[in-house]
């Protein structure tokens, strides 16, 4: 029986929309093969004022892991976001698309309709001003830069305080020419290519356990016609260091080069 169910778990919605990314009016569903978003039924398009939203139709409950700091939700949250990765990528190679973020969900094909009005002019100004650009991300591991000569400190014996703290010094200050090194080559790296991009950020990543940071994780939004000259200015890099591991990944939809926020990500029932 019914009658002694929660009034607000009634109200909630069993699905939602769950919108992928914003194109013009002509944007279809991705013509190559995409992993389905976890409990969401297959890709559609809803339009409204000139423009496309690519979403799913999902199973709000499907999806209430993603708001779940219990550690068990973080494999969903990795099935996710790897699905919602290759669409978006699959949407980018075939023109362009304003990504959203992870768990964008709106009530229903009339929200969806009703924010695309609200929001015409942004949304695009954002399609004209990345169409015939992609992302493109860069990082450098395993560059090491010369160290400064140290004195080792003393580990045993004898040794006076003065000695000790000489040695010590010197270690120090080895360790910061190298830091101050390698952060003068990320600069380096960066900015050349930079110069081929007409945007460009560096991110900061969170390492795994027991793995070094890379020195360099650039991103760096590059037009189609200018993408020869970033790939003459990777291979240029590698040529100029052979200790470095230079991995490029794209092209990608512009995440970090666009600022679209649609949806807010949680339960689309929560409120109502």
């Amino acid at each position: 029986m019914s009658a002694g169910r929660d009034p607000d778990e009634r109200r909630r919605p069993r699905t939602a929309a769950y919108l992928l990314g914003v194109g013009r009016a002509d944007r279809a569903a991705p013509r190559r093969a995409v992993p389905p978003i976890p409990g969401a039924g297959p890709l559609r398009v809803v339009t409204a004022a000139g423009l496309a939203a690519v979403l799913c139709d999902v199973e709000v409950a499907a999806l209430a892991g993603l708001s779940d700091p219990d550690p068990d939700a973080f494999e969903l949250l990795a099935d996710v976001a790897r699905a919602h990765d290759a669409i978006l990528a699959a949407l980018a190679a075939e023109g362009p698309v304003l990504p959203l973020r992870l768990g964008t969900l709106l009530p229903d094909d009339a929200a969806v309709t009703a924010v695309l009005a609200a929001n015409t002019v942004e949304l695009t100004d954002e399609l004209d001003r990345v169409a015939g650009h992609h992302e493109w991300a860069v990082t450098v591991h395993r560059i090491d830069t010369p160290a400064a000569a140290t004195a080792e400190v003393p580990e045993a014996g004898p040794v006076s305080g003065r000695a000790y703290l000489e040695a010590r010094l010197a270690q120090l200050g080895a360790r910061a020419h190298r830091r101050d090194a390698r952060a003068r080559l990320a600069d380096e790296l960066h900015a050349a290519l930079a110069t081929t991009a007409v945007d460009a950020d560096r991110v900061s990543t969170r390492p795994l356990e027991d793995v070094a940071p890379p020195l360099l994780h650039g991103v760096y939004l590059v037009t189609d016609d200018a993408l020869p000259r970033f790939d003459e200015a990777v291979e240029a890099l590698r040529a100029d260091h052979p200790e470095a591991v230079i991995d490029v990944s794209g092209p990608w939809p512009p995440y970090h080069f666009t600022t679209v926020d649609l949806g807010s990500g949680a339960d689309p029932g929560a409120d109502g």
